[in-house]
């Protein structure tokens, strides 16, 4: 899930999918993060957001200041083909 510029807030909480990871890309702005239960999720945050991470449990964190890892870029995914199996 990304968080885009401004200010976002993350909430997870639940029962979680062993299998399944979560990825939480922070944006710029004023970020808070509520996580109850922080296995298999890492969270992507820029390094001046270290202090807010301290909460955040047993999620694995990331701290980098590359666009790469942070910017979202809708055209990026492409689907060349479809399928459904009922």
């Amino acid at each position: 899930m990304y968080g885009l510029e401004g200010n976002d807030r993350f909430v997870v909480s639940g029962k979680q999918n062993k299998k399944t990871p979560i990825y939480l890309i922070s944006g710029k702005g004023d970020n808070t993060y509520e996580v109850s239960n922080g296995k298999n999720i890492r969270l992507y945050a820029y390094p001046d957001e270290k202090e807010k991470l301290k909460e955040t449990g047993k999620v694995k964190k990331v701290l980098s200041d590359s666009e790469n890892i942070h910017h979202y870029d809708y055209e990026k995914t492409r689907y060349s083909n479809f399928s459904f199996t009922p």
